[in-house]
């Protein structure tokens, strides 16, 4: 159920802050290592499987409508801020970051 994926999220973003907290302040401690790989994929996979629940009983243009308002126009407010702000890019390198085509930030690729 929900609470059961939201704690299990809960437990692999701890690993992974875990990971690397001892990785910077536990002078390169590599105990805590695997942590990391198994925090993500514990949150990957309640991810997934919480995205495949909502499709199922919202169907698709719901769930479409929902990843555009909570993820697609907050990051391209964000990158409005962030970048035409600090850099000179033009429209279409904003287009195409906020397509997914080609990000403009390095980590960008995970939408």
């Amino acid at each position: 159920d929900r609470y059961f994926t939201t704690t299990m999220k809960g437990i692999g973003i701890f690993c992974v802050m875990l990971c690397h907290f001892m990785g910077t302040f536990g002078k390169g401690i590599t105990l805590f290592t695997p942590l990391g790989g198994i925090g993500v994929s514990l949150f990957l996979i309640m991810s997934g499987y919480g995205l495949s629940e909502s499709w199922k009983v919202r169907g698709g243009k719901k769930w479409w409508r929902k990843r555009l308002v909570a993820v697609i126009i907050p990051y391209i407010f964000v990158e409005l801020i962030g970048y035409w702000w600090f850099y000179k890019i033009s429209i279409c390198e904003m287009l195409l970051d906020a397509l997914c085509i080609k990000p403009l930030y390095h980590n960008g690729w995970y939408l």
